[in-house]
Order: structure tokens, then C-alpha cells, then sequence
């Protein structure tokens, strides 16, 4: 499970790292979200999710560990590319969200659309996932998804795991000079409606 993660990490830093260098643009403020109890909210991206019974939010240390990054990168402060601001994750299940704020400014330019970004993702999956043997990326479907009002662009994608089905599903929607995306992973698609249902708009 944790090597499926390292590889999503990898295909997003894959086109995080190729784009473009821009012109100067003042980067919006960023506002990291805050958790309480078992609710995490982000004022800035306008939405909060309630964590379901059995999953537990990672620490920095712990998100640290599991992206292999340093705790320095989870700093509001960090010039880094992208703040990893969230992990949920049941161990019983083996599913997990986590929410990433990605600086365009930095990456592929402040004026890049929702769609834009989904075509580099769309592309730079198929390369990373292709390319290990007991991976495979049975199919990749690009569209929009609605939850609670809210419009995200989406990437839903089935993988197998050495035999085993696995759903994985990237949620994109741009706040100001950030893209905020959405990482869902489950291995059905009822655990995965069930962690779409918890995102909520504030």
C-alpha cells in the first residue's frame, strides 16, 4: 500500500518538476487547514471533511515519513512546490485522502486552468504506472464530480495491485494562485463513495 502512494507521489512530482519556468507573480497567501477532533477544515479551500469511523489523521512527522519528504516541507513558509497539508488513512481498510495545495507560480504558471492541469496528470500517470511490473493501470478516466456543491475536476483510476483491484481517484479544483487536489484511494468503490461523502463545503 505505501508503495502505491510513493508512486502517486512520484507521477504528480513527475509534471510538478517539467513545467515551464514563469514570469514573476505574486503568490496568493496561503492559509494552511486546521483539525479538530475528527474534522479537518480549510478555509481556504472552502470546504471541510468529516474523518468516518476508523480513520485516523497522520501527524507532519507521520506524513513526513509516508511521502518521504522532511517536516520543513509541510511549513506554510516552505518555498517548496507544494504543501501536503493533509493524510487521513484507515488501516483496516487501506484507504486514505489527502489534500495537496500545489503553487503554480512555482510549478506551471499562475494563469493554468483546472483542465490544463488535468491533461499533464492524465499523461504523467499513464508514464509513471506503466512502467512497474506489478502495477498496472487497467483503465483512466478523465471527467467532473460534484460534491456538496462543489465542482472538482477528476481523474478516476483502476489499478492492479499483484491481482488485486484498486480505485484511486484525484480531485483538482484551483484556489487563487493554488491547485488544491484531492488524492482518494480505497479498494472498493463503496469505501470509496464513502470518503467522497465527508467532503463538505463551508
Amino acid at each position: 500500500m505505501k508503495k502505491l502512494f510513493a508512486l502517486i507521489l512520484a507521477a504528480l512530482m513527475l509534471f510538478a518538476c517539467t513545467a515551464c519556468a514563469q514570469e514573476a507573480v505574486e503568490t496568493a497567501a496561503f492559509e494552511g487547514g486546521t483539525i479538530e477532533g475528527r474534522v479537518y477544515t480549510s478555509t481556504m479551500g472552502g470546504f471541510s471533511f468529516t474523518a468516518p469511523q476508523g480513520y485516523e489523521y497522520f501527524s507532519e512527522e507521520m506524513i513526513a515519513e509516508a511521502f518521504n519528504i522532511t517536516t520543513e516541507t509541510l511549513e506554510i513558509e516552505s518555498d517548496e512546490t507544494t504543501v501536503y497539508d493533509m493524510y487521513c488513512f484507515n488501516g483496516t481498510e487501506n484507504s486514505s485522502i489527502n489534500v495537496n495545495f500545489e503553487n503554480l507560480v512555482l510549478t506551471h504558471g499562475a494563469d493554468c486552468t483546472v483542465d490544463e492541469y488535468i491533461e499533464t496528470c492524465m499523461t504523467s500517470y499513464k508514464i509513471t504506472f506503466n512502467s512497474f511490473e506489478d502495477v498496472v493501470l487497467m483503465s483512466i478516466e478523465d471527467s467532473t464530480m460534484e460534491l456538496d456543491g462543489m465542482e472538482f475536476g477528476c481523474i478516476e483510476m483502476v489499478l492492479d495491485n499483484d491481482g488485486t483491484e484498486f480505485y484511486e481517484t484525484l480531485l483538482v479544483r484551483k484556489v487563487n494562485n493554488y491547485m488544491m487536489t484531492f488524492t482518494v484511494a480505497a479498494y472498493s468503490r463503496e469505501e470509496m463513495n464513502n470518503i467522497c461523502s465527508a467532503i463538505k463545503a463551508v
